[in-house]
């Protein structure tokens, strides 16, 4: 899977639910350009889990820009998917394109989870989290797995009380979904895609 690391965010949506990655998701290319962290402003958010077209492209699920961008990979050839259309028109797609996305999170929080697993310290706003893998999925979902990194590669899990104001907006939701998604289980199949918790 992916091994780049860098600062780029992108906001990604849902929770997803488990399940086998296909063929297609195995060692992806990607360039700065297409990395699956990176937003775009005229990058559209597609399907029920709104996943960029950038980050589509950056997993090797779709190969270009454009509503006709995704030619003959793996991933399209097997969902039979020549559009966007035919991608909002298939939720099997959509569910492939999310565990795909799920595995490459999982795969790039593992050194976090290795070095500050149980860790627990004081957000900006006095709240305490709890760092596992729950917690750092959740932020992942929420801003991207870069920005997370970034996060850690700034405060090292260290008390942050008394730095809200100078801390950027993103690293403060890394925060609230560090402390909120602690018990949250990231892979459940029966999650709800907006809070991932059970219905």
């Amino acid at each position: 899977m992916h091994r780049a690391l860098g600062l780029a965010c992108v906001v990604l949506v849902g929770f997803f639910t488990s399940g086998p990655v296909g063929a297609w998701a195995a060692s992806p290319k990607t360039p700065s350009s297409v990395d699956p962290d990176e937003s775009r402003f005229d990058d559209p958010r597609l399907g029920r889990y709104m996943l960029r077209s950038s980050v589509l492209i950056g997993l090797g699920l779709k190969h270009g820009w454009g509503s006709d961008g995704w030619g003959r990979t793996e991933y399209a050839k097997a969902f039979h998917i020549k559009s966007d259309e035919d991608y909002l028109h298939n939720p099997a797609a959509q569910d492939g394109a999310a565990e795909t996305l799920i595995a490459y999170q999982v795969e790039a929080m593992a050194p976090l989870l290795k070095r500050y697993d149980g860790r627990t310290f004081k957000t900006a706003d006095g709240k305490t989290a709890t760092i596992n893998q729950s917690a750092l999925i959740g932020a992942a979902h929420r801003v991207g797995v870069y920005c997370v990194i970034a996060y850690f590669q700034t405060y090292d899990a260290h008390d942050t009380v008394g730095k809200a104001d100078q801390m950027p907006s993103r690293f403060r939701q890394v925060e609230v979904r560090l402390v909120d998604f602690k018990d949250t289980p990231y892979n459940e199949d029966s999650a709800d895609q907006k809070t991932g918790k059970k219905k």
